[in-house]
């Protein structure tokens, strides 16, 4: 059976176990809509807050927002945006990576110019 795009899956909710924050039925057409939340773990480490945002448009894209704060040094880190292709299997990486952000496992950084 098909689904239809705003229709929330059970493999979606699935992935993002209890950081779901997102409705359980459907949501609205290309709305960015928060789904889960990742608070930075531990408080004093070196990751970010993140908050994982799902857009249902003729398919469903995930956007990663990794929110501004500071490393266990008081570096900034987090401000950006990463953006996953359409699909609902990409719910468990866009999940995985959100959680390794939120822990400070996993950090984007710009790149030095010469």
């Amino acid at each position: 059976m098909m689904l239809d795009m705003y229709e929330i899956a059970d493999i979606e909710i699935g992935a993002f176990r209890g950081r779901w924050c997102g409705p359980t039925d459907s949501a609205p057409h290309h709305d960015p809509l928060v789904i889960a939340r990742y608070p930075k773990d531990p408080a004093d480490g070196d990751g970010c807050p993140v908050e994982v945002l799902r857009e249902a448009w003729p398919a469903v894209f995930y956007t990663i927002r990794v929110l501004p704060g500071t490393n266990s040094v008081g570096e900034p880190r987090g401000g950006h945006e990463l953006a996953f292709g359409s699909g609902r299997g990409n719910a468990k990486l866009v999940a995985q990576i959100a959680d390794q952000i939120a822990r400070g496992m996993l950090v984007v950084r710009a790149m030095a110019t010469a």
